[in-house]
């Protein structure tokens, strides 16, 4: 195994260098023996919040004695990190390796890295301190600008070594980033044992190659497996009748599919719809509302006690709220259900919306329904028949036809409501279609998957039998339903979620292959090439030179000086023992391959060239891809990015309300609203349907003591239009409720359990108000409406039974959305 040869300071500059910390660490664990991380000190050098990293436990102790963290604007470094440094140099030498990323953001400037290891260097002696650098170029203009200022520095830095990386390959295409940070780690355990020898004044970059690093081919070949389980369950259409179902949220069957059957389904659905939706008054509450009503003094007018009777049940035979919340609760109550469902469901994606279209046409069509009146007609009067007996018989007749229509009157408001579910289910289904882009495109490419299967050939037969022979039990509906809900309640595929499924899919599809495939890699490669020349073919075909980590600017490809990591599962075969003195021992269950590439120009040479797309904000080149197989970044993840063409929520306008409110004091009305700053006047307008009814100035001196502006002599009845303007623009504007007439009104309970509700205001006030009951156990109200048969200042009813312990009140009918009258409870 590798053993460091001096002590090792390593210094990460930048946020990306320092979240690489973890994953530089669990490499490196592959590499060292626990006993030498002490020769390691490392320097996080950010400004962000760091993540807290999770090592293994025989290196945690070390790792956390020998590891600070400074800010970016530090160039001098601190004494406690020298004097650790001092403590453990090894044969009197120290090597200190700075890693430099994120140009584009570093504040105040990445060049203060430079100050910061020279500090180091000039706390020890000439020659004790060997420096290194990687520096990872960037080509945003903002990076161009802070890597020339490092440049600039280093130019006359004679004595440091320097690595010039970036995701840029010197044939333009790019380099994915874990292998990028991959080279860059195994470097720097090579330079820590002094296994590269470095010229003064010479610049280098990388290449870097490997079999299966981290497993990732194989587990590639089994990710895309996965992958495509995934996307085939995604792809399963749901079918007509299953779409009925989730909508409906009931077993019933769809069946035909034509415009007039699904007329009649929508209308069956409707009517079951609106029969659970109804609560129709029971005979203690029709008796209720006999007496709030007067019937019993309408002198037996059919018509009005028909109108009256009609009223009541308009305002209970649904759900017990105002129209515009009852329909907003069953919108919510019914997409709620169907949102639920399909947020579970993997092949969500795959729902006909063709099916929701037709339905939305169907229920616009059915949300302006009128039901026809029944044919019932009253009794007539029998003889000797009292007038309280017969009003009550007909009374029966009126309200057994109102129950009869109860359900059709809430077909109206169910379509509307259901129809606004639908619509709002349209667009959570559009939103699912961003699926798409984020399973849509295969983890492999066509070609990187047929060179993975070439050089895998019995593995990926392996994978595919697996999948054949037991993909209905690995892939079943528990398997999915551990990973729901694979949407957000906006219809956004969860990325995560889809990560998640496909990973999970890989791990299962690796248990099942143990039987084959039971040990590391190298048992993969012993079966895959089961001769020792099959095994050196192998090696000499897929550990081929590399690419370059740096753009070629007139600087041609030198020959590179090649280092392996090689597993220990390998040291014995005649290809390693070939290249024993260029090969170090590993845990790494493949092997790697590091080449040096030295560079034919110095910094200056950089510098001074202005094509150098590093250092001048020039346009990138083209990505032109990767032309070797073996070169192949092969990811093992899934974009992140939905779908950019879903429907987008619409953005409400500017809210011109400014808290304007109008509070009633008695008979004193006081307009109110949130004043503009830096304003001396006002000018307050009110209007009916933008007729202009009333104005009245205002000073922030009359303003200013109630904080609103007193409106009693000018205030208008019913809807008005409010407005406030300042400087001859409109600053605030808002629709409500004008004056109001008052009426007074008190319950008394008598000994016989009955109430008695008083009165005391104008009739046509009066006729106004419902008194209101609450439902004992329910968030619905039972409303009575009330007319006064007699044009008496105080009114009285009597004989009224309400439930005990409900909270009953007199208030506005909601059939007005602008009331001119308020009901005032008192003595």
């Amino acid at each position: 195994m590798l053993t460091p040869s001096y002590t090792n300071a390593i210094i990460l500059y930048g946020q990306d260098a320092c979240n690489r910390f973890e994953g530089m660490v669990d490499y490196w664990t592959t590499i060292l023996e626990p006993v030498v991380w002490n020769q390691f000190l490392f320097v996080l050098v950010s400004d962000g919040k760091l993540p807290e990293p999770v090592v293994p436990r025989d290196v945690e102790e070390v790792l956390r004695r020998n590891t600070w963290l400074i800010r970016t604007d530090c160039t001098a470094c601190p004494a406690n990190i020298t004097d650790a440094i001092r403590q453990r140099l090894i044969g009197g030498r120290a090597l200190l390796q700075c890693v430099c990323a994120d140009f584009a953001q570093a504040q105040p400037g990445a060049h203060n890295a430079v100050c910061l290891v020279d500090s180091i260097v000039q706390a020890f002696p000439q020659g004790v301190v060997d420096t290194i650098y990687y520096l990872l170029l960037q080509t945003d203009v903002q990076a161009t600008i802070s890597q020339r200022n490092v440049f600039s520095v280093l130019q006359d830095h004679l004595n440091a070594h320097i690595y010039l990386l970036s995701d840029m390959a010197d044939d333009a295409s790019t380099i994915d980033g874990a292998i990028l940070w991959r080279a860059v780690f195994g470097e720097m355990l090579a330079n820590s044992a002094y296994r590269r020898t470095l010229m003064n004044g010479q610049l280098y970059s990388l290449g870097y190659s490997s079999l299966n690093a981290n497993d990732s081919e194989l587990r590639n070949l089994r990710c895309q497996k996965a992958y495509e389980v995934v996307r085939r369950k995604a792809a399963h259409e749901i079918t007509p009748a299953e779409a009925w179902r989730i909508i409906t949220q009931s077993n019933d069957a769809l069946g035909d599919t034509s415009q007039l059957a699904l007329r009649t389904k929508v209308e069956q659905w409707m009517m079951h719809v609106a029969s659970h939706e109804i609560t129709l008054p029971n005979e203690t509450e029709r008796r209720n509302n006999r007496i709030l009503s007067g019937v019993y003094q309408l002198e037996l007018n059919m018509s009005a006690m028909e109108n009256a009777i009609e009223r009541f049940y308009s305002l209970n035979s649904g759900s017990g709220e105002p129209v515009k919340e009852a329909r907003e609760r069953l919108k919510e109550k019914y997409l709620l259900k169907m949102v639920t469902t399909l947020r579970n469901t993997i092949n969500a994606d795959s729902f006909p919306i063709w099916l929701v279209d037709s339905l939305i046409a169907q229920l616009n069509g059915m949300e302006q329904y009128v039901p026809r009146k029944s044919n019932k007609t009253p009794p007539k009067r029998k003889w000797m028949m009292s007038a309280v007996d017969y009003c009550n018989a007909c009374c029966d007749v009126f309200e057994a036809n109102c129950a009869a229509a109860a359900p059709l009157r809430m077909v109206g408001l169910c379509a509307g409501a259901l129809r606004d579910a639908l619509e709002a289910l349209r667009a959570f289904l559009y939103a699912t279609r961003g699926l798409a882009e984020i399973i849509g495109e295969q983890i492999l490419k066509t070609d990187q998957l047929e060179y993975l299967k070439q050089k895998y050939p019995k593995y990926w037969a392996c994978v595919q039998d697996t999948e054949h022979d037991r993909g209905e039990t690995l892939f079943d509906d528990t398997w999915e339903a551990a990973h729901a809900p694979f949407y957000a309640e906006n219809g956004m595929p969860i990325a995560e979620t889809w990560r998640s499924l496909i990973a999970d899919g890989e791990k299962q599809l690796q248990h099942s292959m143990m039987a084959q495939f039971p040990g590391s890699f190298c048992n993969v490669v012993n079966q895959e090439c089961p001769t020792a020349d099959a095994l050196s073919n192998f090696f000499d075909r897929y550990l081929t030179e590399s690419r370059r980590m740096l753009y070629n600017i007139s600087n041609p490809r030198s020959v590179p000086r090649m280092l392996y990591y090689a597993d220990r599962s390998f040291i014995n075969h005649p290809w390693i023992i070939a290249i024993r003195n260029d090969c170090e021992t590993a845990r790494n269950d493949n092997v790697e391959r590091f080449d040096i590439y030295p560079l034919t120009h110095d910094l200056k040479w950089y510098l001074n060239n202005p094509d150098n797309l590093y250092l001048n904000a020039i346009t990138r080149p083209h990505d032109s891809g990767s032309d070797a197989p073996h070169l192949w970044s092969t990811r093992a993840f899934i974009p992140e990015q939905a779908s950019q063409n879903a429907p987008k929520a619409v953005t409400a306008g500017e809210d011109l309300t400014r808290g304007l409110t109008l509070h009633a004091d008695d008979q004193r009305y006081i307009l109110a609203w949130t004043w503009m700053p830096h304003t001396n006047t006002a000018v307050v307008t009110f209007a009916r349907e933008g007729r202009e009814l009333r104005t009245m100035p205002c000073s922030e001196a009359e303003f200013a003591p109630a904080q609103g502006l007193d409106v009693s002599s000018v205030l208008p009845y019913g809807k008005i239009e409010v407005s406030v303007y300042v400087n001859g623009k409109r600053y605030a504007y808002r629709e409500m409720a004008g004056r109001k007439n008052q009426v007074r009104y008190r319950l008394e309970h008598a000994s016989d359990g009955t109430v008695t509700l008083q009165l005391k205001g104008r009739r046509e006030d009066m006729c106004k108000l419902v008194l209101c009951v609450g439902n004992k156990g329910t968030a619905s109200n039972l409303l009575y409406p009330i007319n006064a048969a007699r044009a008496d200042e105080l009114y009285s009813i009597h004989g009224l039974r309400l439930p005990i312990g409900e909270e009953t009140s007199v208030m506005p009918s909601p059939e007005d959305p602008y009331p001119t009258v308020q009901a005032i409870k008192g003595k």
